[in-house]
C-alpha cells in the first residue's frame, strides 16, 4: 500500500546519502535493490549520483567502493580469536555460516559461557557482522547480475581488486564467468585455483593491465561455447550464484526477424 511514513523514510535516505565515508552508501545501496517503489528509487539513485560527484567518481564506482568486508580478511573468512575459543564465519557459496571451536580443533554448538562474560563486545560485533552479512551477500548478488543492464567495464587491476580479490564480492565473481578483451583478441575465463582460465582448463596467461573485463554473457556467443562452459561448471562442482551459462537465451528466428 505504499510506505508508512514518506517524509521519515526520505530524511533516512538523504541521511545515508550525506554521511562521510562510505558505510552509508552501502547501506543506501541495498536498500536500493530491495525498495521498488519509483519515488524513493528516485531518491536514492539523486543520493548515490550526488555522493558520486561529491567524491569525483561515477555511480557505479560508488556502488563498487562502499561494499564493506565486515572484518573478512580472506575471499569469504573471517577467524577471531577469544581466548581459548576460535570463531570461524565462512561465506560459502550463497550461504553465511559461523562456526565455534576450541584452539585444540573440538568443535562447539554456540560459544561458551566464558566467552559471553569475557569477550561481550566482541561476540555482540561477530553477531552483527554475520547478521549484516547475511543481508548484503543477496544484495551484491543482485547488483552483480545488474551488470548485464549497466554494461559495466573495467581494466584487470582495478577488477581484481574490487571485485575479484574483494572479501566479500570475491566469493561470487570467482564463480561467474568473465569477458576479456584486448586489441583484436577476446576470451571467456573463470577463476579457478588461484588463476583465470579457459573453459578449456588452460590458463590465460595473455591479461595484462590494458585487457578490459565485463560480465560475460550467453546471448553473444555461439551455442556450443555455452554448452562447453555448462559442461565445465557440471565437472568442476561450481554452483553459480545466479543463471549465467544456465541463462535462458531467446534469439529470434529468421521468420521473427523478417
Amino acid at each position: 500500500y505504499g510506505p508508512r511514513a514518506a517524509k521519515v523514510g526520505n530524511a533516512c535516505i538523504w541521511a545515508l546519502g550525506a554521511m562521510p565515508g562510505m558505510e552509508g552508501l552501502a547501506q543506501l545501496s541495498i536498500l536500493k535493490i530491495k525498495i521498488r517503489q519509483p519515488k524513493a528509487q528516485g531518491m536514492m539513485t539523486n543520493a548515490l549520483e550526488s555522493a558520486a560527484q561529491r567524491n569525483g567518481l561515477t555511480a557505479d564506482e560508488i556502488a563498487e567502493l562502499s561494499v564493506p568486508t565486515y572484518g573478512l580478511e580472506d575471499v569469504g573468512l573471517r577467524v577471531d580469536e577469544l581466548g581459548e575459543v576460535r570463531s570461524e564465519l565462512r561465506v560459502d557459496g550463497n550461504r553465511v555460516e559461523q562456526t565455534w571451536q576450541r584452539v585444540d580443533g573440538k568443535k562447539l554448538a554456540a560459544a561458551p559461557k566464558t566467552v559471553q562474560t569475557e569477550f561481550g563486545e566482541e561476540l555482540q560485533e561477530i553477531k552483527q557482522a554475520v547478521k549484516d552479512l547475511r543481508k548484503m551477500l543477496p544484495a551484491q548478488r543482485d547488483r552483480l547480475e545488474n551488470l548485464y543492464l549497466t554494461e559495466v567495464r573495467g581494466s584487470v587491476p582495478v577488477w581484481r581488486e574490487r571485485y575479484l580479490e574483494h572479501p566479500l564480492v570475491g566469493t561470487l565473481a570467482r564463480r561467474l564467468i568473465w569477458k576479456f578483451s584486448q586489441g583484436d583478441r577476446a576470451a571467456s575465463g573463470i577463476w579457478w585455483r588461484g588463476q583465470i582460465i579457459g573453459r578449456d582448463d588452460q590458463p590465460l596467461d595473455w591479461l595484462s593491465d590494458q585487457t578490459t573485463v565485463e560480465l560475460w554473457h550467453p546471448l553473444h556467443v555461439d551455442p556450443q561455447v555455452v554448452l562447453a562452459w555448462r559442461q565445465w561448471l557440471v565437472e568442476h562442482e561450481v554452483q553459480q550464484p545466479f543463471k549465467q551459462a544456465h541463462r535462458e537465451v531467446y534469439i529470434l528466428t529468421d521468420a521473427e526477424i523478417t
